[in-house]
């Protein structure tokens, strides 16, 4: 019972969240600009978080290298000892 009033809460919480806020008398043409704005803003936002996850994994790549290079010389030189 606990766990199905949570869910409903969270459903509840989530829908009136989505909800569409009323538009004044737009013409046909502003609302298309206004979708057109709306979208090149996710597009914006989209290559963003591209850009970083991009980042993110040529930083971890590199590191994967330098660790294994380290670990390598690391274990040449306890062999030597």
């Amino acid at each position: 019972m606990k766990k199905s009033l949570i869910v409903l809460l969270i459903a509840v919480a989530f829908v009136t969240a989505c909800k569409d806020e009323p538009q004044p008398d737009l013409t046909e043409r502003e609302r298309r600009i206004k979708a057109e704005q709306e979208l090149d803003e996710q597009r914006m936002y989209k290559e963003r978080w591209q850009l970083v996850a991009g980042l993110f994994a040529t930083g971890c790549v590199v590191f994967l290298i330098v660790g294994t290079a380290a670990g390598s010389k690391a274990k040449r030189d306890a062999a030597r000892r």
